[in-house]
């Protein structure tokens, strides 16, 4: 019996992998709100909802009996993915509550503490709040969406009364409504890509991250270097 396989995501980071699973003759259900991604052309059916839909994704799964989700050159849709695999009952990379921590980055920040990890001086705040909740933080500061990625929404503050400045604008990015606020820390950026297999780490590659800034807005990803 043919596979199939839930895509979520059918822009040009996921090309690769779609191409990859029609090679294989197996069939791509394809999940996107963008009904002229891509992606759909080359998929067998085309479910018009956002990747990061996780309820709907569940729905879709078991709609189409699929045998794995999967997801590709993105990052808040990893979630999505892994609750969708756990309702279907099927694969998925990783389990919810680690895909969760690599997506939110109030859970991720509360994983790095629990372990030891060092990471800049933080604080949370929402859509109420006021200079205040950013009581003990030096500047320079950098304020972040806790559930967006591609820099959407990350304001650099040279003074804390910028925070409610940019603060509205920041939240529009953020499903939770829900931002960080953390101290600035120039230096290099580095991206570490890998895998892990039975708790054995495998590197990849290490790459430089060349960014570009137009403030407030900062570290637009341009490209990585290698080596």
């Amino acid at each position: 019996m043919k596979q199939t396989v839930l895509v979520l995501g059918g822009g040009s980071g996921q090309l690769s992998l779609i191409i990859r699973l029609k090679e294989k003759n197996i069939q791509v259900v394809l999940q996107d709100r963008d009904e002229h991604c891509p992606g759909r052309i080359l998929a067998d059916k085309f479910v018009p909802l956002d990747t990061c839909d996780a309820p709907g994704a569940g729905d879709t799964a078991v709609r189409y009996k699929v045998d794995a989700v999967l997801t590709a050159g993105t990052d808040q849709p990893v979630l999505a993915a892994a609750l969708a695999a756990e309702k279907r009952g099927c694969p998925s990379l990783i389990n919810p509550e680690t895909a969760l921590a690599l997506t939110d980055k109030e859970v991720m920040k509360a994983e790095l503490n629990t372990a030891g990890i060092r990471s800049p001086e933080y604080r949370l705040a929402g859509p109420g709040d006021g200079i205040e909740a950013l009581k003990g933080l030096r500047v320079p500061l950098v304020i972040k969406p806790v559930d967006s990625q591609g820099q959407r929404g990350v304001v650099k503050l040279e003074t804390p009364e910028e925070f409610l400045q940019y603060r509205d604008s920041s939240l529009k990015w953020s499903r939770r409504k829900r931002l960080i606020v953390e101290e600035y820390h120039p230096n290099r950026e580095i991206t570490v890509s890998g895998w892990v297999y039975r708790r054995e780490t495998h590197i990849w590659a290490v790459t430089d991250r060349v960014t570009r800034d137009f403030p407030p807005h900062i570290g637009l990803c341009l490209a990585h270097r290698y080596p």
